[in-house]
C-alpha cells in the first residue's frame, strides 16, 4: 500500500526505486525507438524491433530437456537470490 502511494506521488523510497528506474527506462525507450537517437542500452531493443527473426531460437529436442526437479531447485535458488522468498 505504501509502495503504490509513493509511486503515485513520485516519492522515492527503497521499495519504489526499482519501479521508478524501470518506468524511466520505458520512457527513454519511447523516445529513442521512433527517432534516430541511440545509446548502448537501447541498441538490442531497436535491433529486435527491426528484425525479430534474428533472435528466434530453434525448438529444442524434448529429450534434452532438464529434469523438472533440477528446474525447480534452480527457480528456488533464483527466488532466494532475488529475495522474492525468505528462508
Amino acid at each position: 500500500m505504501v509502495t503504490s502511494l509513493a509511486l503515485a506521488i513520485s516519492y522515492p523510497t527503497l521499495a519504489v526505486a526499482p519501479h521508478m528506474f524501470i518506468n524511466a527506462y520505458k520512457n527513454v525507450l519511447a523516445v529513442v525507438i521512433p527517432t534516430e537517437y541511440s545509446f548502448p542500452q537501447t541498441d538490442d531493443v531497436k535491433e529486435y524491433l527491426t528484425d525479430p527473426s534474428k533472435f528466434a531460437v530453434a525448438a529444442a529436442d524434448t529429450s534434452s530437456a532438464p529434469a523438472p526437479t533440477k528446474v525447480k531447485w534452480v527457480l528456488v535458488y533464483l527466488m532466494i537470490k532475488l529475495r522474492l522468498v525468505s528462508i
